[in-house]
């Protein structure tokens, strides 16, 4: 038998880590089984489901190398198919018309809930047979009314539901507009879906659609049902929450290799092993070690795994990504240091590619803009004057090193009496418009003789311009 996954998100929001653990686990099913992986779109949702969140779905599953075999079908494509099989069930006593009106429905549902009933619809309009030509209607599906519905589920085990406990659902809107409890098994069926993974939230969904399928005799697929991610307060993921997207670690600069290493071990470990690249993830894939218990979503160990990535991956794919950056910031790099150079030196003091960049603005841009604030706040007639030596000094150096220029800054820090760290800020003010940052000397190397006199001349420049008045002491 193939193994076919799918992954099925509505269009209703962006991607969070919820959704993207699930699209990479179906993934893994499908790749560790030389099976399909098919990307569906379920769009009955009219009102809220937008092209831009389809958008962002392919984009996401795309960076994260996540390439779908086929795909993406919409269900708002399938309503021929739909109506197909709601005939069929229709002509069979599988489905039926319901014309029940909410006030009605309200009124059962109150006097239920007072007599301490489960509340459920009470097949009605099943019992009476009853049929109009011209009145608006749902159809409901005609669930089995005695017996059992059982499941093996892959993560929680047997579980058995009294069919006497469910519903007589709907399955279609009073709009035309199918359910997804319907569409999606009339989806799982055609595609032929050997494996649902989804969240255990739809736990309870299950035993429904299964009636359904059982009522079509059609095969029904193993259900691997996963244990919900938690924010750090312990609420479930919402679409709607910016640090929960994954397009908000997209845009800061998280590699892919990271974001993949943190969602497979969200609920999923293999002994004491930390780092999967995607040959790994591939080939130890095993859905009996998925964790039953929920996780939570922890930033600390994304940012970990980047760092890691960051360090550990090749230079050159780093630096493919960082050009990226630096180029969306409008930062040209002609004839300036060699960026990798810059990489190896300072990528460790630094979490994600974005933070890297903007940093990397100081070495780059040309237009440099000084702190008002920090030159107020900071800068004395002492530091003021001992900076008109320092440039000259740095200017007077001939062999351009590291060396030499941290021997210059010690040197005049000892003759002028001033503790080296005053020195540092006033080098950082000028060179990094920053009151604190690390290796200045490096920097200071790195940015070129000339770049670095033309930021003091112009700082000084910044002070005349804006009257700085210094007390001489």
């Amino acid at each position: 038998m193939k193994i076919i996954t799918r992954f099925a998100p509505s269009p209703t929001g962006y991607l969070h880590f919820g959704n993207m653990r699930t699209a990479l686990y179906s993934w893994l099913i499908a790749k560790h089984y030389n099976g399909k992986f098919i990307l569906r779109i379920e769009d009955t949702d009219i009102k809220r489901s937008s092209k831009k969140y389809i958008d962002y779905i392919k984009k996401d599953m795309k960076w994260l190398k996540l390439n779908w075999d086929e795909g993406p079908f919409f269900q708002t494509n399938r309503f021929r198919l739909y109506k197909k099989y709601l005939n069929y069930m229709i002509n069979n006593n599988i489905a039926y018309k319901c014309y029940c009106s909410k006030k009605r429905l309200l009124k059962l549902k109150k006097y239920q809930i007072k007599n301490g009933i489960k509340p459920k619809y009470d097949n009605y309009c099943l019992k009476k047979k009853i049929k109009y030509s011209n009145k608006y209607y749902v159809i409901r599906f005609n669930n089995p009314k005695y017996g059992y519905t059982t499941f093996n589920d892959q993560v929680y085990g047997n579980i058995k539901i009294k069919n006497s406990e469910l519903d007589d659902f709907v399955i279609v809107r009073n709009n035309g507009i199918p359910t997804y409890n319907f569409c999606v098994v009339i989806d799982d069926i055609e595609m032929k879906i050997t494996h649902v993974v989804r969240g255990d939230d739809h736990i309870n969904n299950t035993p429904k659609q299964i009636n359904i399928i059982k009522s079509l005799n059609a095969i029904i697929p193993l259900y691997i049902h996963l244990p919900l991610i938690l924010n750090i307060d312990g609420k479930k993921l919402s679409k709607r929450n910016d640090d929960n997207k994954i397009l908000k670690y997209k845009k800061n600069g998280f590699l892919p290799e990271a974001i993949l290493n943190f969602l497979l071990r969200l609920g999923w470990s293999y002994g004491n092993k930390e780092i999967f690249n995607i040959n790994d993830m591939i080939n130890l894939f095993n859905i009996k070690k998925i964790n039953k218990s929920p996780s939570t979503l922890n930033i600390k160990k994304i940012l970990s795994l980047n760092k890691y990535y960051m360090n550990n991956l090749p230079l050159s794919y780093i630096s493919k990504y960082l050009r990226y950056f630096l180029k969306k910031n409008k930062i040209k790099m002609k004839n300036k240091t060699n960026l990798n150079i810059i990489i190896n030196n300072f990528i460790k003091h630094f979490n994600n590619i974005k933070e890297m960049s903007l940093y990397f603005y100081y070495f780059y841009k040309n237009n440099f803009k000084y702190n008002y604030k920090l030159f107020k706040k900071f800068i004395n007639y002492k530091l003021y004057k001992t900076l008109i030596i320092l440039y000259n000094v740095i200017n007077n150096i001939k062999k351009w090193n590291y060396k030499n220029i941290n021997y210059s800054i010690k040197n005049i820090s000892f003759k002028k009496k001033l503790k080296i760290k005053y020195i540092f800020i006033l080098l950082r003010i000028f060179i990094m418009g920053l009151k604190e940052c690390f290796s200045i000397v490096k920097i200071i190397y790195y940015i070129k003789k000339k770049i670095f006199l033309l930021r003091i001349k112009n700082g000084i420049k910044f002070i005349l311009k804006n009257k700085f008045y210094f007390t001489k002491k």
